[in-house]
């Protein structure tokens, strides 16, 4: 009996090891995978955008794709169920500051690092949050004279180029949450000088490159801040200008202006658009396939990364210029062209001149603007984007305190997103001066901003 007791406890403790064995051979493999799952990071790597370096998507399909990819894939009938598309937060939820500016060029004591200097300039200043242009025209408006190595790349045209060390470098360790970027492919700009976003056979020939682009943009992006709750905003530059021919103030005064317009669609110059209606509904449709794009990447990133929960975000924002000006001389515009194409994108901005003098001077006007774009917005969040005055106008500073302090009371109110001055630091051409800041770095209308947040 006794035998038979000693052997129960050398049976219990052999069970006992094997138990801790196999518990310890289960940790460790728990954490190999792990580590092959999540992007690869530095040791120094920080929660700060700028600090680190995430793999890169090539890297992270050489080494494991093969073996998640079809594991994970919904469409594989794989255990992964959800890209994180559907169930991304409302750009309204995620952090912002009220207030952003436009970065069009930069400071001309550092030239081939003027955007860099610029950004991290207004950020001293209090001016945390930029918005930049991401096309093909990029390296000519911030780097000129640089070779665009994003030209003859193998990777897509936009994935390249927010890689490159010069955009990087320029949100350094900052920590910007909020990226702003007026966005076009290299597909649909047609290698940035040209329209093809406005013809809509053009966009449906080059759907799945123009889809493609997008979607590597958006799954770099969220590999690259999938820790930092980074909201990434791609906008497009008002786009009822665009399709008025540059402007949609010139068409409605000028008749002159108004019959080239016309005349361009006619013979062809915007291709199978053949009036400013076709013109409308292929920017629309444009905007529907960088959407898309979109969705594709979070699926690209979650087939890379099947385990991994990204805490930045992508979204698109349709920019338009007109609320009540084309509606009421009896014209169409993006606003009130189709509602249900609208209700697909995640918000929209308002490049605001046609309120900007009217906040100061007709309340009871900014108060119908107002109304009508919220209306037409149906709840989606509304982006209040290039405000400002030229310095050199009559009460320059005095307006832009009172056009701030009207924005700012908006945010407040939780009735916008943010709103963008135009613009940190004066234009590098033409006369106009808008800049909270000259471009030696002297305030121009800064401290008349700052008033405006009081």
């Amino acid at each position: 009996m006794l035998k038979d007791k000693n052997k129960s406890k050398q049976s219990v403790k052999v069970i006992s090891d094997n138990f801790r064995k196999m518990s310890i051979l289960s940790l460790f493999f728990s954490a190999a995978l792990t580590f092959c799952l999540i992007p690869n990071e530095s040791s120094s790597r920080s929660d700060v955008i700028g600090e680190g370096t995430s793999t890169t998507l090539r890297e992270g399909e050489g080494r494991f794709r093969s073996r998640v990819r079809d594991r994970y894939n919904p469409a594989a009938g794989g255990r992964f169920q959800s890209n994180g598309y559907s169930s991304r937060p409302s750009l309204m939820k995620r952090k912002s500051d009220p207030f952003g500016a436009y970065v069009w060029s930069g400071l001309v004591d550092l030239p081939i690092w003027s955007l860099r200097s610029t950004v991290e300039m207004l950020h001293r200043s209090g001016v945390r949050q930029t918005r930049i242009l991401l096309s093909p025209r990029s390296y000519a408006t911030y780097f000129a004279g640089q070779e665009d190595r994003c030209r003859n790349s193998t990777e897509t045209y936009l994935k390249c180029l927010v890689s490159q060390p010069e955009f990087e470098n320029a949100f350094g360790s900052l920590g910007q949450k909020t990226l702003f970027f007026t966005t076009y492919d290299s597909v649909a700009s047609q290698g940035g000088y040209g329209s093809g976003y406005l013809d809509r056979s053009f966009l449906e020939s080059h759907k799945e490159a123009i889809v493609n682009e997008y979607a590597e943009l958006t799954a770099h992006l969220l590999t690259k801040y999938y820790r930092s709750e980074v909201t990434v905003i791609l906008g497009n530059w008002e786009g009822d200008n665009q399709v008025y021919c540059g402007s949609t103030y010139g068409y409605l005064v000028d008749s002159s202006f108004k019959a080239s317009c016309d005349q361009s669609y006619e013979r062809g110059t915007y291709g199978s658009s053949r009036s400013v209606q076709d013109g409308l509904n292929s920017l629309l449709y444009w905007a529907e396939l960088r959407q898309e794009g979109i969705e594709k990447g979070y699926s690209l990133f979650a087939s890379y990364f099947p385990r991994v929960t990204t805490r930045s975000h992508v979204y698109q924002v349709l920019e338009v210029n007109n609320v009540l000006l084309m509606k009421e001389a009896g014209y169409k515009d993006l606003l009130h062209s189709d509602q249900q194409i609208l209700s697909k994108f995640d918000g929209l901005s308002f490049s605001s001149w046609e309120i900007n003098h009217e906040v100061v001077q007709n309340p009871d006007r900014a108060r119908a603007i107002w109304q009508e774009l919220e209306q037409l917005a149906a709840g989606k969040p509304i982006i209040i984007g290039e405000y400002g005055f030229d310095s050199q106008s009559e009460n320059a500073g005095e307006n832009l305190r009172r056009a701030t302090s009207y924005w700012n009371e908006k945010f407040k109110e939780g009735s916008i997103h943010s709103a963008w001055i135009w613009e940190g630091v004066n234009s590098a051409t033409g006369p106009s001066r808008y800049g909270l800041f000259n471009r030696q770095g002297d305030p121009q209308l800064y401290q008349d901003f700052l008033r405006g947040l009081q």
